[in-house]
């Protein structure tokens, strides 16, 4: 499975459970790291599984890419 995701430390830190192991899958995994500009086009092009994209891009590709839930979960969170 080829995932990929920006440099940026949210981005690092949303894949880090699949990318280093903790989350136990019987999946090969590969990560790339690109800016979202490319991101973009190579999801654009079909060539990456599980991607960061830019909310401009998804508006173009959600019939090809899914919202991954959990990380979406983010802002929900109380605080206080």
């Amino acid at each position: 499975m080829l995932v990929a995701h920006t440099p940026d430390a949210d981005d690092a830190f949303m894949f880090y459970g699949m990318l280093s192991g903790k989350i136990l899958a019987n999946l090969e995994i590969e990560q790339v790291v690109e800016d979202i500009e490319t991101l973009n086009k190579r999801a654009f092009k079909g060539e990456l599984d599980v991607t960061a994209l830019s909310a401009h891009a998804y508006a173009f590709l959600h019939d090809k890419y899914r919202i991954l839930s959990d990380i979406c979960r983010e802002g929900t969170h109380k605080r206080g």
